[in-house]
């Protein structure tokens, strides 16, 4: 049912207990349709900049650079993402993810 529901490119949730096999479900799932995956382990003291990047000043001159985190350059690459322990994270911290799986 996995790979129906991501064939026609929607979103999953796959929730279950604690050693349900959540994650080697979709691992199994990307491998077999060659899909490249970004998994992202979410927890309580997870923040904005973990989540979707940062500047970062380069040792030329000052200048600060913005670095797209794992979770943005998978995106942007059309990698599968896989969000971990989502029930951790403050809610203000899933909004923002919300905002970056809508563009």
């Amino acid at each position: 049912m996995l790979l129906k529901i991501l064939q026609h490119g929607w979103m999953a949730i796959v929730i279950g207990p604690r050693g349900a096999g959540k994650r080697s479900v979709v691992h199994l799932a990307a491998y077999l349709t060659h899909q490249p995956i970004v998994a992202v382990a979410l927890s309580p003291s997870a923040d904005t900049m973990e989540l979707l990047g940062a500047f970062e000043q380069r040792e030329n001159g000052g200048i600060f650079t913005w670095i797209d985190s794992p979770l943005v350059k998978g995106i942007r690459e059309g990698h599968w993402v896989m969000l971990e322990n989502a029930q951790l994270c403050r809610l203000g911290l899933m909004f923002s993810c919300f905002a970056v799986f809508s563009c």
